[in-house]
């Protein structure tokens, strides 16, 4: 199960790196527990969302026909993921260990990259 720590909409979690321009710039970052093992998004689901290890460590995976899982990434405190070329999640997310991550809408960041050239060149 994941719980929001952040439900006050006027406080703002502490944000690391590229989501850190984001906060500055006055858009609502929302920071969410996940237990170890909870899903945080799962493959084909829509991507409206980006997302940013704050604590713990989360990886990315698929589960193949034969059962195997093939890793994407594993994600860090300070890295972003869940940035997606199309509309949906090409891979599922998953806490490796109890993990705090910052969750924005994925729009809100396409809206700031396009006004701020800095935060898009941190983002990418």
């Amino acid at each position: 199960m994941f719980v929001n720590v952040n439900a006050h909409p006027g406080s703002r979690p502490t944000a690391l790196g590229q989501l850190g321009e984001l906060s500055r710039a006055r858009v609502i970052l929302s920071e969410f527990k996940y237990n170890k093992g909870t899903e945080i998004f799962g493959e084909a689901e829509p991507a409206d969302y980006v997302y940013q290890v704050v604590d713990g460590a989360v990886r990315t995976h698929k589960l193949l026909s034969d059962g195997r899982r093939q890793i994407g990434a594993f994600y860090l405190p300070g890295d972003t993921f869940g940035l997606e070329p199309g509309d949906e999640h090409s891979f599922c997310a998953e806490a490796m260990t109890d993990a705090s991550v910052i969750v924005v809408k994925r729009s809100i960041v396409a809206t700031e990259a396009q006004r701020d050239g800095h935060v898009a060149r941190e983002l990418w």
